[in-house]
């Protein structure tokens, strides 16, 4: 009894003391505005299933800068692009760090990849991937994407014969896995390999996980009390990283047994080599990174795409007859067509408008405090989030915001948005990707569009309602 009430006490104090916590003042005039708080939750209650359209709706309360407490964490929510900016450029050393929490630990190996990592271990993991994903490296990597589309086009037409309907989800990870397969691995999932069997059958249900709890969260990443439980938790029963980190442990050592210093055969070999055998967790995980980061963004961006279309006879006609008038070569789309179909570019821009795949991108830290614009106080350790959503549907800066509309992106009227129109983020942690993922979704589109009509199994509009995550 004595020990029930020692923690009934302790309890008492712990609610007292966060609520005390999350009632203070950082500056005197400068705190941004935020709704109100309850003790150990702050404002996590108030998040609802889809946290990016509740934050976008706080504006029209607390403006476009505003605060609320994830839990145990100050966090600022930025939609203003004009303080996005200052935060992803102009002070870019001071938010360069991502936070540091439960979920970033276990999906990173603790803290080595690039996308979690931290202060000089980021700087190297950035150049590195960086120089690998230049545009004259990716050069070589466009017969990959060609021969990848065409293998999908024929899956399709396969499909198609036979009267069964075509669901884009698994078919397009398997062809963005298999580029970033040839660039990484210089592999590939034959296209004999099913989606539900061989490699990708084992990889597709770990790295969807991965990625949605990355996007998402947990609940124990704001609540530090219970963190502890967490990990004891995770060492007994495993991670969802777990079968990707054994699956690329092992293609890592048959690249270590095999290396040629003076002949690299992919990206790994690259990795390897610059770590001279001696980093083998880090160089495995930035190799997920690519998996991860490669494969899910631009997939999803694509199946996306296909439901606006099904959803939007009318656009899909137009996009549709632009490409019938380029014609491609040999009735095949490539990158050298990118510039005569303006109205499939302006599409693919307004699908990732519409549907960002990363909401709020990977938050960041504050290193110091600061003062932005003489107006926005962010105290140090503070979290932040870049509400890219926010940007890209605030009925401020565009008309018709929750309208498809690829015509906004035409006429000479790109150059306006582009400070708020962000798909890859901002300034030097933006996408190391993003040329990558560009290429991959205009090839593969291009492709598809040329030689089907999209729609629904059964002439209904599909549900276009968005989950929550990356």
């Amino acid at each position: 009894m004595n020990i029930f009430i020692f923690f009934i006490i302790l309890f008492t104090f712990y609610v007292i003391t966060s609520y005390i916590s999350k009632l203070r003042k950082f500056s005197e005039k400068n705190d941004p505005k935020g709704p109100s708080v309850i003790p150990v939750l702050g404002n996590l209650h108030q998040m609802g299933k889809l946290p990016h359209r509740t934050f976008l709706e706080m504006t029209k309360t607390y403006g476009d800068v505003f605060r609320v407490w994830m839990g145990d964490y100050y966090t600022v929510v930025v939609s203003d692009p004009v303080i996005a900016k200052l935060i992803l450029v102009t002070h870019h050393d001071n938010f360069l760090n991502r936070v540091q929490n439960p979920t970033f630990s276990l999906t990173s190996n603790h803290y080595q990849n690039l996308a979690a990592s931290r202060d000089e271990r980021w700087h190297h993991n950035r150049k590195l991937v960086a120089n690998s994903l230049s545009k004259s490296k990716l050069r070589s990597t466009v017969p990959v994407m060609e021969k990848q589309a065409e293998l999908l086009t024929i899956t399709m037409s396969q499909l198609q014969k036979s009267g069964r309907p075509f669901s884009p989800m698994k078919y397009c990870k398997k062809y963005a896995l298999n580029i970033i397969f040839s660039i990484v691995f210089a592999d590939e999932i034959p296209y004999e390999e099913g989606v539900e069997e061989g490699r990708f059958g084992m990889l597709l249900h770990p790295l969807d996980t991965v990625f949605k709890t990355l996007g998402a969260g947990s609940l124990v990443d704001y609540i530090t009390i219970i963190q502890p439980l967490f990990y004891a938790y995770k060492r007994f029963t495993g991670t969802e990283m777990d079968p990707i980190f054994n699956f690329v442990s092992k293609l890592y050592d048959e690249h270590v047994a095999t290396l040629d210093p003076n002949n690299p055969r992919d990206v790994l070999d690259v990795l390897i080599i610059d770590s001279e055998g001696k980093d083998r967790v880090g160089v495995i995980a930035v190799t997920i990174d690519f998996m991860l980061g490669g494969t899910d963004t631009s997939a999803t961006t694509i199946e996306w795409f296909l439901l606006f279309m099904a959803n939007n006879p009318d656009i899909q006609e137009k996009v549709g007859k632009e490409l019938k008038e380029v014609g491609g070569v040999n009735g095949k789309f490539t990158l050298a067509n990118k510039p005569n179909t303006p109205y499939l570019n302006a599409a693919i821009k307004e699908t990732l408008r519409m549907r960002h795949v990363g909401p709020f991108g990977l938050p960041r830290e504050t290193r110091e405090s600061i003062l932005l614009n003489d107006q926005v106080f962010i105290p140090k350790g503070s979290q932040i989030i870049i509400c890219y959503y926010g940007m890209c549907h605030d009925e401020k800066r565009w008309n018709d915001p929750e309208t498809f509309r690829p015509e906004r992106f035409l006429d000479g009227s790109e150059e306006k948005h582009n400070e708020y129109f962000l798909p890859f983020g901002q300034g030097p942690r933006n996408c190391v990707g993003m040329n990558l993922a560009n290429d991959e979704m205009y090839i593969a589109i291009s492709n598809i569009m040329s030689n089907f009509i999209v729609s629904s199994h059964d002439g209904k509009p599909i549900d276009d309602t968005e989950n929550f995550g990356i």
